[in-house]
């Protein structure tokens, strides 16, 4: 037969200094500011989708207000053109409403770039489709 033996100890220091408390002290800062960046964080993202939201509003609108002007100017250009055939009005003003259409389509297609650009954004943002805004 061996003789079997075993042995326990446990030690515990009676004085670190403060080193244990303050070690405490500071996790709990350290969450603490944790849990503030979240909330910073959570509060950053809300402004920006709300921001989004607007942006994507915008430029909806905007897109629908270019493309009132551009039927608008389709038609004036229209008339022009028959009131110059019949000798009613100058050369001018075929050009003058040629130049504006063109400007119609111009703010069009950047408007609908904004929109897309928007759309984008918000989409990044929140991982959802900005169709039924």
């Amino acid at each position: 037969m061996t003789p079997f033996s075993a042995q326990a100890s446990i030690e515990q220091s009676l004085f670190t200094g403060g080193r244990v408390s303050a070690a405490a002290a500071q996790a709990r800062a350290g969450l603490a500011i944790a849990e503030a960046g979240r909330i910073n964080a959570r509060g950053d993202l809300a402004a920006a989708v709300a921001a989004a939201y607007g942006d994507v509003l915008a430029a909806t609108i905007m897109v629908s207000s270019w493309q009132r002007l551009l039927a608008q100017t389709t038609e004036i250009e229209r008339q022009a053109k028959l009131k110059f055939r019949a000798g009613e009005s100058p050369s001018t003003d075929v050009s003058q409403a040629h130049a504006r259409l063109a400007e119609a389509h111009a703010g069009l297609a950047r408007a609908q770039g904004m929109q897309v650009a928007a759309q984008a954004h918000f989409r990044n943002l929140t991982g959802l489709e900005p169709d039924d805004l």
